[in-house]
């Protein structure tokens, strides 16, 4: 059978071409009947009988009507008025949705004699980021006076809202954005910074445009495009960002390859800034800018402190030397101490290495007058900048010892309060201590001295720190917060003198009969005299003649040290045949007055006329301690203005300079002097004082009177009355010192540590 070739039915293709073309009719008219009855609703909104009904019926018809309103409004000028008002009524109740609105609106602010530019402005800005094509629009209207803070407004809105939708955008819109903001920005700044708003307006502005920027740069993964056009709106200064970097790096490899030089550059320019006569008038900033220029964490950074403290090392410790030399401390004596009430024989460094390993170290020696605080205190200073780690007290870097004095004021005058801060005065007076030890030619800066303190690269050792009970405003007090040295060392007689922190306690101890023979041979070995004492017997014969004159008793290393003096210079005259064997046993002292005398007689062993004879120094002597014992039987200094007064004339005022200069009994402070060593003050002040009461009751029940009232006051005044003691317990025949004033010096005096 032939197949038949496939014919479409007729009849379904008709039926659907025709329901298709009916449906294209029925959508045309459809539309254009909404198009009519929209332009009818605008028709009646401009009349005025019509135009609150027509309105109201366009707003219901909602975002659908805003398309043909558009049309409305750019075909027929006449009904531009009731078509944009119902365009800002749609677009109000639907800003999010109302894009097609923004071309209208846009025309309405290029409008400036519009009465409905206001509403317009208003309306972009709620639309927030759907509105960002008229941010130019917006940003002219900043310019204008009426809309400006309306204008910011919607500026700042329309920004923000970009600014939470940025991850929405696409790179170019986002660009665009950001670039837009930026220019209304800059208007703005120009525009409307000087009103009352404008700063939080601009602020909010730019900071939106920064987060769109970073954020588009990010997005393209490139360099901020705001740094080239900060270069070249900003020459000047970044040339100076320029110079000021390439000084940074000069600085920086200064202090790698030479730091000291670094240092020292910096303490140049301080001294420059000081120099310029603009200081006065800059002073506020002239310490910033010369921190800018060389930073002093820079060169305060520890590698250039230890280099600094390295080569200066050396110079510190001849200084050093020399002052133990005129202090008469240049020998170590190994004394028995107590450290933290624990008996040790000798110390060594290595005792001490565990405790320098910490951030902050406080070490106390304390002990009555003679005891040997201060030749201990100058072995812990030798000890400091040593070249060997292992024989160092910080086994980590090197240190300095700055030495200070803190001296009583003298008699009848009380301690001046401090008025400076602790960490401040400490401060000073080692930046001026420092430059002596150091040899330098200008005193380094305070912020520099201070970084040496904290970072434990200067040991601060204070000689005769008194008891904080009888001086509340004293300058040294560790317990304070601002209290700048980490590594600080301090002689008392009292054991409260750093009452209140944690401490290493040191206490040398008198030496007892036993251990006299071990000093004497170790100091006659120490002076180099050994040669002169060839027999033992001699030694040992010398040692109980020492304990006798102690009436057995333990006795300072004071004392002990000018016994050992003079029994030296008794077998140099022996060896010179100046004296034999048996007329030198006659010569030693028998008691403890008369070790102090002899020790004078040594010390005045070379003068010759015009110079004093023993008898005048011996009598100025005696007169001075007197002087700087008064009042309160602590030693303390005398104004040079008081030398006549106490020595009877002026013509004794050569003595004074006999003692000063030549003997070295005496030590100038400022306008005034004090003895160099306080336990002979003590001892020569004792002496004075019995040969002035010897047996007269009266007098001595009033000094006794006297001492006790002191002593109840929490006065430091054991060191004399040991002195005292001591004297009047010798009880010389022609003296005559009643029996009942050793036994109240006896309940007075404190008891003494047990010997080693």
């Amino acid at each position: 059978m032939q197949s038949q070739p496939f014919l479409p039915r007729q009849f379904p293709c008709l039926f659907f071409v025709g329901f298709f073309l009916s449906v294209e009719m029925y959508c045309a008219f459809a539309e254009n009947e909404s198009y009519q009855d929209i332009h009818d609703l605008v028709a009646h909104a401009a009349a005025p009988r019509t135009h609150a009904e027509a309105l109201a019926k366009l707003v219901r018809e909602g975002t659908t009507a805003l398309q043909p309103l558009v049309e409305v409004y750019g075909r027929e000028p006449e009904l531009q008025i009731p078509a944009a008002e119902a365009i800002l009524r749609i677009a109000n109740e639907t800003p999010s949705e109302s894009a097609a609105a923004i071309p209208v609106l846009k025309k309405l602010l290029e409008n400036a004699q519009s009465s409905l530019r206001v509403p317009a402005i208003q309306t972009l800005g709620a639309m927030g980021y759907v509105a960002r094509s008229a941010l130019p629009a917006l940003a002219d209207a900043l310019s204008a006076t009426e809309q400006r803070d309306t204008a910011a407004v919607s500026v700042a809105l329309i920004a923000e809202s970009l600014q939470d939708n940025a991850q929405q955008l696409r790179l170019t819109d986002l660009r665009v954005a950001a670039r837009d903001i930026q220019n209304a920005a800059m208007i703005a700044r120009t525009e409307i910074l000087p009103t009352a708003n404008g700063y939080g307006y601009v602020l909010r502005i730019r900071r939106c445009a920064d987060y769109l920027e970073l954020l588009s740069d990010a997005k393209h993964g490139q360099l901020s495009p705001r740094l080239p056009r900060f270069l070249q709106s900003h020459p000047v200064w970044c040339t100076l960002g320029a110079l000021l970097g390439f000084w940074y790096l000069l600085v920086a490899l200064l202090l790698l390859l030479f730091p000291v030089g670094a240092l020292e550059l910096h303490n140049r320019l301080a001294l420059l800034w000081e120099r310029l006569e603009l200081y006065k008038r800059l002073a506020p900033i002239t310490t910033p800018i010369r921190f800018v220029l060389i930073p002093s964490s820079w060169v305060c950074r520890p590698w250039v402190l230890d280099a600094w403290v390295k080569k200066h090392g050396d110079q510190v410790r001849e200084n050093l030397e020399c002052i133990a030399k005129r202090d008469q401390q240049d020998n170590r004596i190994h004394l028995p101490v107590r450290v933290d009430n624990n008996r040790q024989t000798q110390l060594e460094v290595t005792d001490f290495q565990d405790a320098f390993k910490r951030k902050s170290v406080l070490i106390l020696i304390h002990g009555e007058s003679g005891v040997g605080k201060t030749n201990l205190a100058y072995q812990f200073a030798r000890w400091c900048n040593l070249d060997k780690p292992e024989q160092r007290l910080c086994r980590s870097h090197r240190m300095l010892p700055v030495l200070l004095r803190i001296n009583s004021p003298p008699p009848g005058q009380d301690a001046k309060p401090c008025t400076a801060k602790p960490g401040q005065w400490l401060i000073e007076m080692v930046r001026g201590q420092l430059r002596v030890l150091a040899g330098l030619h200008r005193a380094l800066p305070g912020e520099v001295v201070k970084q040496l303190l904290l970072k434990r690269r200067l040991l601060v050792i204070v000689d005769g720190l008194f008891d904080p009970s009888t001086r509340p405003n004293a300058e040294i007090q560790p317990q304070h917060p601002d209290f700048p040295a980490n590594a600080f060392l301090a002689t008392s007689r009292s054991e409260n003198a750093l009452l209140g922190t944690q401490q290493i306690t040191l206490e040398p101890i008198r030496l007892s009969p036993y251990n006299i023979r071990f000093f004497v041979n170790e100091h006659i070995q120490l002076r180099g005299r050994k040669h002169l004492f060839k027999a033992d017997r001699a030694v040992t014969k010398y040692c109980r003649k020492l304990s006798a004159i102690a009436h057995n008793k333990p006795i300072t290393v004071f004392l002990a040290k000018l016994y050992v003096e003079q029994i030296i210079e008794i077998e140099q005259q022996v060896q010179n045949g100046i004296i034999d064997d048996v007329s030198k046993w006659k010569r030693l002292p028998n008691n403890i007055p008369d070790l102090i005398s002899s020790y004078l007689n040594y010390l005045n062993r070379n003068a010759v006329a015009p110079m004093p004879d023993n008898f005048t120094v011996h009598r100025a002597a005696k007169l001075i301690a007197s002087v700087c014992i008064d009042g309160k039987f602590v030693t303390g200094t005398v104004p040079r203005d008081r030398m006549p007064e106490a020595l009877g004339g002026d013509t004794e005022l050569l003595v004074v300079e006999h003692l000063e200069r030549r003997l070295r009994l005496l030590t100038a402070e400022c306008d005034a002097l004090r003895f160099s060593l306080d336990p002979l003050a003590e001892y020569l002040a004792a002496i004075c004082l019995v040969e002035k009461n010897k047996d007269v009751e009266e007098k001595w029940k009033e000094l006794l009177s006297k001492a006790g009232r002191n002593k109840t006051q929490g006065g430091d005044i054991n060191g004399f009355l040991s002195a005292l003691l001591d004297c009047c317990e010798s009880n010389p025949p022609k003296m005559k010192v009643p029996e009942f004033v050793v036994v109240s010096l006896r309940a007075l005096c404190i008891p003494v540590n047990s010997p080693c």
